[in-house]
């Protein structure tokens, strides 16, 4: 019994009770004769209203309408307990809790993102059905630490998506992983990220990563997959990642980016990127051996340019050359420059230690408030004495 539900204001009530039931226990002690007349249902009736007391139904009714799963295990462990023991009980439920542990830890919680409306902010499409998504372009959140029992259930959910889209005739350009909810990863998660860029590129498909957070960043910068996908592919968020494909459709189109503005979506609504209509072009194929001629019909991806046929003929066969630039495409150094004015990535150059409960030194961070193109200058002096300036400290 609890102290609201005896009515009583002070800890005092607790000394008392205890006083009494020593005195109790001693007085039975010492004359058992005084209970040993009394029959066996008073006693279990006494038992019984002590459990009764103890038995916490309300809680166990919130937890049936909170969670079904969690509801289940209540259940089994109590009936377990009932008519098969009290350890045994407890064995079954922890059992099960740790089962239960292990699958939720195994298939975390995923969401498609798509941008807020009025806003600079994305969020999941189910939580927010209204989100602007951009047709040719998958950017997806993986709520989860990305180690060995959750890597399968990534290359799973990423295959599902892009045989979704091929089904339904939609082409895919870009896939946006947006780590901001990735707290750890191990070596196996590594490999995952490897074999989904592989997978993405033989589809034509770039991948780009958003919201890296330190841990995760320290481990792709030691591992390979800092020079496969590339520190260009790797942002500070997904609004970034946006800005980057809004920057390279610019460039398929052959359009200038130096007079880009920084959102892809005007003040009238109007999304600016648009991929290019598919186009088909006919190849011709000359055999000599079978002096027949194949018509091969191709769907352009993005853009298409001409490559000169060799002067020498060939005893095997000769093509009519075309080759296709798409996004997978290398940018040379001048359009990654012009690009990077306008996205920035997001990477790792020097290895620090982070927050840490024992330190006694301070790191102080100052992050002006304005955007990143203010004309002020941001020297350390003048951050100091700006009135503007938020102040950050971090332990080290």
């Amino acid at each position: 019994m609890t102290l609201d539900e005896a009515g009583v204001n002070s800890l005092l009530y607790n000394w008392i009770c205890a006083a009494i039931i020593i005195i109790v226990m001693i007085l039975i002690s010492v004359l058992p004769s005084l209970i040993f007349w009394l029959p066996r249902s008073v006693l279990a009736g006494i038992v019984l209203y002590a459990c009764i007391g103890m038995f916490p139904s309300a809680k166990m009714k919130e937890i049936f309408l909170i969670d079904t799963k969690d509801s289940y295990i209540v259940m089994i462990t109590f009936l377990c307990t009932v008519f098969w023991g009290l350890f045994e009980g407890l064995g079954v439920g922890i059992g099960l809790s740790i089962v239960l542990l292990v699958q939720r830890s195994s298939k975390p919680h995923c969401a498609l993102v798509g941008r807020l409306i009025d806003s600079f902010m994305y969020g999941s499409i189910t939580t927010f059905p209204d989100a602007v998504v951009v047709s040719g372009v998958v950017a997806f959140r993986f709520d989860g630490a990305l180690f060995f029992a959750t890597t399968s259930y990534l290359k799973s959910a990423v295959q599902v998506l892009i045989e979704r889209h091929r089904r339904r005739g939609i082409l895919l350009y870009f896939f946006i992983l947006d780590c901001q909810a990735i707290n750890d990863i191990d070596s196996s998660g590594v490999l995952a990220l490897d074999t989904i860029y592989k997978y993405l590129n033989t589809n034509s498909i770039v991948l780009l990563l958003t919201g890296v957070k330190y841990p995760v960043m320290k481990l792709l910068k030691r591992s390979h997959l800092s020079k496969l996908i590339g520190e260009d592919h790797v942002f500070a968020d997904v609004h970034q990642a946006y800005t980057y494909i809004y920057a390279r459709v610019r460039l398929m189109k052959g359009e200038s980016i130096a007079d880009m503005p920084n959102d892809y979506i005007d003040d009238k609504n109007v999304n600016h990127i648009k991929f290019r209509s598919h186009q088909t072009i006919l190849v011709f194929v000359y055999t000599k051996k079978h002096k027949y001629v194949y018509i091969f019909l191709f769907t352009t991806i993005i853009h298409f340019h001409f490559v000169s046929l060799p002067k020498k003929k060939k005893k095997h066969n000769s093509f009519i050359g075309l080759e296709a630039k798409t996004f997978t495409t290398p940018l040379n150094e001048n359009e990654k420059a012009s690009i990077a004015k306008f996205c920035h990535n997001h990477s790792l150059e020097k290895e620090r230690k982070g927050f840490q409960l024992n330190a006694n030194r301070l790191r102080f961070s100052f992050a002006p408030k304005m955007s990143s193109h203010d004309p002020r200058p941001r020297t350390k002096s003048a951050l100091q004495n700006d009135s503007s300036v938020q102040t950050a400290a971090f332990t080290e």
